[in-house]
């Protein structure tokens, strides 16, 4: 036992030894790892390329050649402006502008710069409706059938939920055959602007039902409107 305890505080000194030694070569490196660190930043620095200028390389955020000249034309513009007005004495007028007359050169230039400003006027006012592209509707129909006993008409109405899907459809009355489920045309007509209709019978017996033909027109803004069939419910003749 007397020799592990010596051997444990032989191995503690060694170790404070150590750290010792470790602490004073840290303490003493400090100074050229500072230097080293400096230098390496600096080499970096150096080696990063400079940022490109206007001057240097043709960047996208710098302004273009167009810019100068558009800097240029209010200049311009407003030479162009003072030349029709000249002098009281009219000298002016006569020495800046070749093409201009006593009776009054300004009067021409200004209707000569008018038709300019107009295709522009024109193209902007007409650019909304050239980018809109038509579409296509999809329109349910709704049929319904009335019949008053005793009485030869058969009426109803055709309801969307556009009012061109009401007007002019192509409505047929049909006679239920009994006993073979099968039926027959017995009219034909057209809707009125409210969608309502009216088909006469001579002798109404048994079932009677409805039916609107699709259709599909265009409107006059260029879209497509598609009327659905439909087919009513059966009354009695």
């Amino acid at each position: 036992m007397p020799r592990d305890e010596e051997g444990r505080k032989r191995a503690r000194r060694q170790a404070r030894v150590a750290l010792f030694t470790c602490v004073v070569m840290l303490a003493a490196l400090s100074p050229v790892l500072a230097s080293l660190s400096k230098d390496a930043i600096t080499s970096a620095r150096a080696q990063v390329p400079p940022i490109p200028t206007c001057g240097e390389f043709p960047l996208p955020a710098c302004p273009t050649s167009a810019s100068p000249s558009a800097s240029r034309s209010p200049s311009a513009s407003a030479s162009a402006s003072r030349s029709p007005s000249g002098s009281p004495t009219g000298s002016a007028s006569a020495g800046t502008s070749p093409s201009s007359s006593p009776t009054g050169s300004s009067s021409p230039s200004a209707t000569s710069a008018s038709p300019s400003r107009s295709p522009s006027a024109s193209s902007t006012s007409q650019s909304p409706s050239a980018s809109r592209t038509p579409q296509t509707f999809n329109s349910p129909s709704v049929i319904t059938i009335k019949h008053r006993k005793g009485t030869k008409k058969f009426s109803g109405k055709v309801t969307s939920d556009f009012d061109e899907c009401e007007a002019g459809r192509n409505v047929a009355l049909y006679h239920v055959v009994p006993g073979f489920g099968t039926s027959r045309r017995v009219g034909k007509t057209k809707t009125n602007a409210k969608g309502g209709w009216t088909i006469n019978e001579k002798n109404p017996q048994g079932k009677y039902f409805a039916t609107v033909k699709p259709s599909r027109l265009t409107t006059t803004t260029g879209d497509t409107i598609s009327c659905r069939k439909d087919r009513s419910k059966r009354v009695k003749g």
